[in-house]
């Protein structure tokens, strides 16, 4: 998909270092933006923001993108925020893929306990292969 925002001069983001595509998560949701004028409160030649596409994520996006950012956290994903926050059990959306995130606490890449999962520092060397179980 081709995007097309029209900044209003003299802004130019790539002089001031920024970078061309920021996406962004806030809520249930993508926002993407060209150049850094969204964030900044620019606005393009109409007065609006720079800000050309909103996604809707769905359900299982938005699980995957918390265990993604979890297990990235020492302290790994809290079974209850979880639960707060989707309104399941991680291992009730997940169940399929348990033994074989198993595999990798006997092997001491992972852990899990009464209150959660995390990845050992081991764990944190090949977290793309334990984080693949999760999409």
């Amino acid at each position: 998909m081709e995007r097309k925002v029209t900044m209003t001069p003299p802004f130019q983001p790539q002089a001031a270092g920024f970078r061309h595509f920021a996406p962004s998560s806030a809520g249930t949701g993508r926002r993407d933006t060209e150049g850094a004028g969204a964030f900044l409160g620019t606005t393009n030649a109409l007065g609006s923001l720079a800000v050309d596409e909103f996604t809707k994520n769905a359900y299982r996006d938005n699980v995957a993108e918390y265990i993604f950012t979890g297990l990235r956290k020492n302290a790994g994903i809290s079974y209850k925020s979880f639960e707060e926050r989707f309104g399941k059990q991680l291992w009730d959306i997940y169940g399929s893929t348990r033994d074989a995130y198993l595999e990798f606490v006997r092997t001491g890449c992972a852990e899990e306990d009464d209150a959660g999962i995390r990845l050992t520092l081991k764990g944190m060397n090949i977290s793309n292969r334990i984080m693949e179980l999760f999409v």
